[in-house]
């Protein structure tokens, strides 16, 4: 059955010596994988459309044995080139797509987590503070999916608390503009820490290394 939908990639792995599998966050279908045959080819229609974090229209035939489907079509919509000149946004995104991957199954709609991640990468265009935004999008995706404990049960002190409040209170893109005292953002991205690690048992890769915890 072909369908219809619009992703982000978020893997992208050589097959053979002539095909991709690209990973995908999608709107209607969630996380899953396709077989790009050929994209390796220099004349391939792929050629120049599956690099991580483009944002696509896609078409795509799903297969009834496996929870690896058939590409079929790509029209990019976004390409992101700001991931591409800054290693520390291209590096809080690629935490994030481990967090999503900790908590979303494969072939699953999660259209609320496809529009986050949307948001954290249009929000990583202008910030000047990666880490504080990847730790807005931690907070906002914890809250949104049910994991994060009201702030006010937290034991954090005042200025901590008021930094949550803004995060969970504003828009993504306006997260960068509180800048919080190193101390205040520590003790926040540590609380984020034990929350995850009590919810999933495990860190999004990298993220200690991004948030120098």
């Amino acid at each position: 059955m072909t369908e219809k939908d619009v992703g982000i990639i978020l893997r992208v792995r050589p097959y053979s010596d002539t095909s991709l599998i690209v990973h995908w966050l999608t709107c209607e279908q969630g996380r899953l994988a396709t077989m790009a045959r050929g994209a390796r080819r220099p004349k391939s229609p792929f050629r120049g459309k599956l690099d991580l974090f483009f944002g696509c229209r896609i078409q795509f035939r799903k297969s009834s044995r496996s929870d690896l489907h058939q590409l079929n079509e790509v029209v990019i919509e976004e390409s992101r080139p700001w991931l591409r000149t800054r290693y520390d946004c291209l590096q809080a995104a690629s935490v994030a797509v481990s967090l999503v991957e900790l908590v979303t199954e494969t072939d699953t709609p999660v259209p609320e987590i496809h529009e986050q991640m949307e948001g954290l990468l249009t929000a990583l265009k202008t910030t000047d503070a990666p880490s504080v935004t990847l730790g807005a999008f931690e907070a906002g995706f914890l809250h949104e999916q049910g994991f994060l404990p009201d702030p006010e049960d937290t034991g954090l002190g005042k200025e901590e608390k008021s930094l949550l409040g803004h995060w969970l209170s504003h828009p993504l893109v306006e997260a960068p503009v509180v800048k919080p005292d190193s101390s205040s953002f520590r003790k926040v991205a540590m609380w984020l820490q034990s929350v995850m690690i009590h919810e999933f048992g495990r860190l999004p890769k990298g993220r200690s290394q991004m948030l120098d915890l």
